[in-house]
């Protein structure tokens, strides 16, 4: 999967957390735990977002990104089974985290 400024990309804030939340089941299918941040995001002290790849009408998960909307702060991004974004993603991390005026501490990015 080759990931450019021109690829048709999605930042996605997920559900507010709930026991059914898709997140649980989007952390057992990339092989992380997002599942453990069901309290704090309830709690509002996390939320968790996507970075998706829209391509030929599917849409797919590239990472999960953690973000600590109070402080503004992208703490955590990652991919499937817990793997840190590579070079190209990371750039657009970057720049998403510029336009949202959040500040990155999140290791690899």
């Amino acid at each position: 999967m080759i990931v450019s400024e021109k690829t048709p990309l999605t930042f996605r804030k997920n559900c507010n957390f709930s026991h059914r939340c898709p997140n649980i089941a989007r952390g057992r299918k990339l092989k992380h735990c997002v599942a453990t941040y069901v309290e704090s995001c309830a709690k509002r002290v996390n939320s968790i977002w996507t970075m998706e790849l829209h391509q030929n009408g599917n849409i797919n998960k590239l990472l999960i990104l953690q973000v600590q909307p109070n402080a503004r702060i992208l703490c955590q991004a990652r991919g499937k089974v817990n793997r840190y974004p590579d070079e190209k993603e990371s750039a657009i991390i970057r720049r998403w985290s510029v336009h949202a005026r959040l500040k990155v501490t999140a290791k690899g990015v």
